[in-house]
């Protein structure tokens, strides 16, 4: 009999995606190109080169190498921050990044977007932070090849600098999961998509969290604490209540199954 509490269904609730999802694809096989933003003056295909300062360089060398949409997107219910917003970049930029095995996973703009600042400090981050407004896919390279694992429509980044967010990656015994949250502060739950990478071949899948409530595409988990691996399966963490994230023994904790044929990551219980 689960006991699931409060936390959890605010976790999950915050950053829940509305749209179904879709099945990774290859880029060149993905639905609809992204728009103005893929093409320069002169018609070439602009291409991506990870830039380690501002990640918003690009190669034009190549010109069937189109980014493109998958059929569908996920809607994030992201709680609403006012920033203030500075300028439009029409750039294509990197917001998130990691060096897998044998390739990358990285989170890139599908389009223009909006960059500003918090404008003030707050439990999301100091006033200076820097705040990116957009549309987003998520796309994995693997031995070269490239693939859409699934995109974001009107997500929100908050990161102390343009440097790209970091995914944090935890190691099971059949895959490697990496976690991303667009925000690196929050005063109580950060709320986490996850992917996972198989080591016998590389292949790699958009997941979703399954609790007794339904199919999530994101859960909640303490900014102090990162998730983790025991006993080959990822913990999350969340505070009990206002006040809880300062004391360990306030913690509700969550222990998920990974089921890579399904694409997803199963609660099977929780405590405190």
């Amino acid at each position: 009999m689960y006991n699931i509490p409060r936390s959890l269904l605010l976790g999950l609730g915050v950053f829940s995606m509305l749209a179904t999802g879709c099945a990774s694809q290859s880029v060149s096989d993905a639905a609809s190109t992204i728009a103005s933003s893929s093409n320069n003056s002169s018609g070439q295909s602009t291409v991506l080169v990870h830039n380690e300062d501002s990640t918003l360089t690009a190669d034009n060398n190549s010109k069937n190498d189109r980014y493109t949409a998958p059929l569908s997107s996920q809607v994030l219910n992201q709680t609403k921050i006012l920033d203030e917003i500075e300028y439009l970049n029409p750039l294509r930029s990197v917001r998130a990044f990691v060096q897998t095995t044998d390739g990358s996973l990285q989170v890139i703009s599908a389009g223009p977007e909006w960059v500003g600042r918090l404008g003030a400090p707050s439990n999301y981050g100091e006033a200076a932070d820097r705040t990116f407004h957009g549309n987003y896919m998520v796309i994995y390279t693997h031995h070269d090849v490239r693939q859409v694992l699934t995109s974001y429509q009107d997500m929100m980044f908050i990161q102390p600098s343009f440097k790209p967010a970091a995914f944090t990656k935890v190691t099971l015994d059949e895959a490697d999961l990496y976690l991303l949250a667009p925000q690196y502060r929050d005063g109580h739950a950060l709320e986490y998509t996850a992917f996972a990478i198989r080591k016998s071949d590389g292949a790699a899948v958009a997941l979703r969290f399954v609790t007794p409530q339904g199919s999530h595409y994101s859960a909640g988990n303490t900014p102090l604490i990162q998730p983790g691996n025991e006993h080959n399966r990822l913990v999350m963490r969340l505070p009990q209540g206002p006040g809880g994230e300062h004391n360990d023994q306030l913690y509700d904790i969550f222990t998920y199954r990974l089921n890579l044929q399904q694409g997803t990551l199963v609660l099977e219980q929780n405590h405190n």
